[in-house]
């Protein structure tokens, strides 16, 4: 939290050298920073993550839609706001919208998880912020 607002960054760390969850794990990072590049060309929300769930089958992984990405609010967002990031039919904000990667392999029942705060500077370095 800054100032009363919160941020929000997650990651998924792999113990151990299995070769399908490191994949994974790779593959939500992936996702996350090519999906903010495109966001940072101009995506709506909702197409952002249409164009996530086609990375993710690349991975061969399904992108999770139920984790939609949010607005960031007082916290904790969810008590300020019902805002989806994956329902937005507009440009979001940067700085304002945290974009939510979260993907399931198509084959065994593990998954991966990265989120951030949608940043253009971070988009336009390459770097997932």
């Amino acid at each position: 939290m800054w100032d009363g607002y919160e941020g929000d960054y997650g990651d998924t760390f792999v113990m151990g050298a299995d070769p399908d969850h490191q994949r994974c794990t790779q593959a939500a990072r992936d996702i996350f920073a090519q999906s903010q590049a495109a966001w940072a060309q101009g995506l709506s929300g909702s197409a952002l993550y249409d164009f996530a769930e086609e990375l993710a089958r690349a991975h061969g992984c399904s992108l999770v839609r139920e984790t939609a990405g949010h607005r960031v609010s007082d916290f904790p967002h969810a008590l300020y706001g019902k805002h989806r990031l994956a329902e937005a039919d507009f440009v979001p904000g940067d700085g304002i919208w945290v974009l939510e990667v979260q993907v399931r392999d198509l084959e065994r029942p593990i998954g991966a998880f990265f989120e951030d705060v949608l940043l253009r500077s971070a988009a336009s370095s390459g770097g997932a912020g």
